[in-house]
């Protein structure tokens, strides 16, 4: 049986840790949620992603090969005026989220407590924020893993959890991205087949020790997880996932909404407005309408994402102003709620990024405090059948997908990933 080396390793450990030994999450809050979370209100603008020259870094997945050692990057800010003492810890999760049973010394190579002492003060802005920065630590062992930062020496004073991915590329997987092969689906959907070819790599029971997740634009809702193959080719050693029922399907969406807020000087694309009110900026934006019985327009978008960019001439990104923007879509009341969804909403739903109903003015409303940039959006509403109701999805709208495997090893006692691979879809 042939192992890579952090699976002899996870092995050894399990057989030598003491039980006495203090589990890894034991002194992790309780109120700790493994997902991309803020606890805090004055916490905004969080990033995590693979360490780079370009502002264009920051929207790729928060994904890094432990081979590689291509290590990630946290930055946030803090709408307060000083700066704190504020800790990182890492929590290794299994795939499905929960927090694994493996203690610090097992993925980590240090001692699991980290200070953020990078951090810069903003200036001369309307609201004052200190800007930290962070690059994590390397681990062991790859899987999934969340980030928590908190106020020192209080562990359950949260500020903030993220997620991440560490891999080891063991098995290839082979991918392919196309229409549905639904036949009313065509011309809404987007499917994902795949082989993964692990060759000597041993996997005794495919069926219950690998599990795949698929991923749509670094979204977490809406991610496909617990494929099972379609079939298994031991002689070559291939699982094949070529589904007939749909279950490898995603909803293709529409090309994301953008707005360009870099100036507060002047109207950046799809702002109606900048104005000064009460001590602080606002954004206008130009009025939306539904786009569903539009027809698919085919422009680059960011999927999702944002880049932070200041450019008042003469200014650097520390006097990059936090900006009230706000959103106006003029449709009839629908019987579900909808939100604002991208990266600058943290990919999830909730209060802030919800949207309510003007009957006066016959629109859906809402504003989030932002930083100057360029974002992407989508109105969707999770709770809908059709999420998409607002926006329309279109077999040919760009999406970016990421097929990831897990496996737990004999003797293992938690999920590592084992096989990553993302692909764009484009027509």
């Amino acid at each position: 049986m042939k192992f890579p080396f952090w699976a002899l390793a996870a092995i050894a450990l399990c057989r030598c840790v003491p039980v006495t030994q203090t589990a890894s999450t034991e002194s992790v809050s309780d109120q700790l949620r493994t997902e991309d979370y803020i606890y805090e209100n004055t916490i905004r603008s969080v990033r995590l992603y693979p360490a780079g020259a370009s502002p264009q870094s920051a929207l790729n997945a928060a994904v890094y090969d432990v081979r590689q050692r291509n290590m990630l990057t946290l930055e946030f800010d803090d709408l307060r005026e000083e700066a704190e003492n504020y800790y990182v810890r890492l929590i290794h999760c299994n795939a499905d989220w929960t927090k694994s049973s493996l203690t610090d010394i097992e993925f980590m190579e240090s001692f699991n407590e980290f200070l953020i002492d990078d951090y810069e003060y903003s200036f001369n802005t309307k609201i004052p924020y200190v800007s930290y920065r962070f690059r994590l630590p390397q681990v062991k062992l790859p899987g999934n893993y969340v980030l928590a930062v908190y106020r020192y020496p209080n562990e359950n004073d949260l500020l903030l959890t993220r997620r991440f991915m560490a891999v080891d590329n063991i098995v290839q997987i082979g991918l392919k991205a196309g229409l549905s092969s639904g036949i009313s689906e065509r011309t809404t959907n987007q499917q994902l087949e795949f082989t993964v070819n692990y060759g000597n790599y041993e996997i005794i029971n495919p069926f219950q020790d690998v599990k795949v997740t698929l991923r749509q634009n670094q979204q977490w809702h809406n991610a496909i997880h617990n494929l099972k193959p379609t079939s298994i080719r031991e002689n070559i050693s291939q699982l094949e996932y070529a589904h007939f029922n749909l279950e490898n399907n995603f909803m293709a969406g529409n090309e994301y909404r953008y707005f360009d807020i870099r100036s507060v000087t002047f109207t950046g694309m799809n702002v109606g407005r900048v104005a000064e009110q009460a001590g602080r900026y606002h954004a206008f934006l130009l009025k939306d309408k539904p786009r569903a019985r539009q027809a698919y327009s085919a422009y680059n978008d960011l999927n999702g994402g944002y880049i932070i960019e200041n450019m008042e001439p003469g200014k650097n990104i520390q006097e990059a102003e936090y900006v009230n923007v706000h959103f106006f879509l003029e449709m009839e009341p629908a019987n579900h709620d909808i939100y604002i969804l991208g990266e600058l909403t943290n990919r999830a739903f909730d209060n802030g990024n919800k949207m309510r109903y003007d009957a006066e003015l016959n629109a859906y409303t809402g504003s989030l405090l932002l930083k100057q940039g360029w974002y992407n959006y989508l109105y969707y509403a999770p709770s809908a059948d059709n999420p998409y109701f607002v926006e329309g999805s279109h077999y040919e709208t760009e999406n970016q997908y990421e097929v990831i495997i897990y496996h737990r090893p004999p003797g293992s006692r938690a999920d590592l990933i084992v096989g990553y691979r993302n692909i764009q879809f484009k027509i």
